[in-house]
């Protein structure tokens, strides 16, 4: 079906049809020639870099994304209803490699090395995450994603009460078996890795028009979508690629955000570009300070919407690197001699100190 110039005319037209009430296209082009595309074939998600946070107060951002459906010849499908799930905490996660004769078949992920969240030895069975001063195990329900594989293959839902320690099953089977002739873990592109997680820091997502959980492309084929999250000292910044050193959710290292999206079983993206961000700008204090030659100060960093108090955040002396806030924010720097140091953080806080 690759080359049309084998089908006739009276064929390519009922082609044309079927496409259409698949959801595809098969609309003529400016040369008479039936097009051939077929959708939907790709998924994308992406989100602004400024003004991309709103204060909804009481505690909470909401920070917009978009997604964009097309055909395989790159055109926009609208009408297309886009499922969306948020993952902020994970559980379990591991590498299928043949060495280990680790598998993904059926309806089954046999892994003989799991590692929990924070990159720890565990097993299905026993890890477990910290979220709101209470043990979390892998549960039924939870998501499995896969990278590295098929579209079709990329996210399951976890089918058991309690996993075994090295085994975890899934709502559907899987459509191939890893790792395999092209996933055959030989090269990083082509090893197969996974996450158990769920949503359990407070973080949700929906549509433009406040539906929960999906969102419906416009006639360019983008959709708008909201992650909304808490915003105080105990969220803020989570998943902003600090979950290795971020002790707030433990283990260290669990605290990873991804949005999911799908239109079918076939046509699925998975992003890791989201996180619970400050509102950019914001302040520093002390601000205006004059000290003496090596003298340290504890300086605090707050972000542009509720001067929420923002940890693990990186901070600049005179455009140098100078280290991260902790886990209330704050950061001790040291000055050297006569001169003015300029501290910036978040985007465009700053404050000055000045040795005379």
């Amino acid at each position: 079906m690759k080359n049309n110039s084998l089908f006739t005319p009276l064929l390519l037209a009922t082609l044309g049809l079927f496409l259409q009430a698949c959801g595809g296209a098969a609309d003529s082009d400016s040369s008479g020639q039936a097009s051939g595309a077929i959708g939907p074939h790709t998924i994308v998600l992406s989100y602004p870099i400024s003004d991309s946070i709103e204060n909804l107060g009481g505690g909470f951002y909401r920070r917009v994304g978009k997604v964009t459906v097309t055909d395989s010849e790159g055109n926009g499908i609208a009408g297309v209803t886009v499922n969306l799930k948020l993952i902020d905490s994970v559980i379990a996660q591991g590498t299928i490699l043949t060495a280990d004769t680790d598998f993904i078949s059926g309806g089954v992920l046999h892994d003989t090395g799991p590692l929990d969240g924070g990159g720890n030895p565990t097993a299905f069975n026993t890890a477990t995450v910290s979220r709101n001063a209470t043990i979390r195990k892998i549960e039924f329900g939870d998501h499995l994603l896969l990278f590295n594989a098929e579209d079709g293959d990329k996210r399951r839902y976890i089918n058991e009460l309690t996993p075994l320690a090295n085994d975890l099953y899934v709502s559907t089977a899987y459509l191939n078996v890893y790792p395999n002739t092209i996933y055959d873990s030989s090269t990083p592109e082509k090893t197969t890795q996974y996450v158990v997680g769920a949503s359990l820091l407070g973080g949700s997502i929906s549509g433009s028009s406040g539906t929960t959980d999906s969102t419906t492309t416009d006639s360019n084929g983008i959709a708008t979508f909201y992650v909304t999250y808490p915003n105080s000292i105990s969220y803020i910044n989570t998943g902003c690629g600090i979950s290795g050193m971020d002790a707030r959710h433990l283990p260290m290292g669990s605290s990873q955000v991804y949005v999911i999206a799908w239109v079918n079983d076939q046509v699925a993206a998975i992003s890791t570009d989201f996180c619970f961000s400050p509102i950019a700008e914001g302040s520093i204090s002390p601000d205006g300070l004059t000290v003496s030659a090596g003298s340290t100060g504890t300086y605090t960093v707050r972000d542009g919407g509720d001067s929420v108090r923002i940890p693990y955040t990186a901070v600049y002396v005179n455009g140098a690197f100078a280290g991260f806030t902790d886990i209330v924010g704050n950061i001790d720097i040291t000055v050297g001699g006569t001169g003015t140091y300029v501290i910036t953080a978040n985007g465009g806080a700053t404050a000055t100190t000045t040795v005379p």
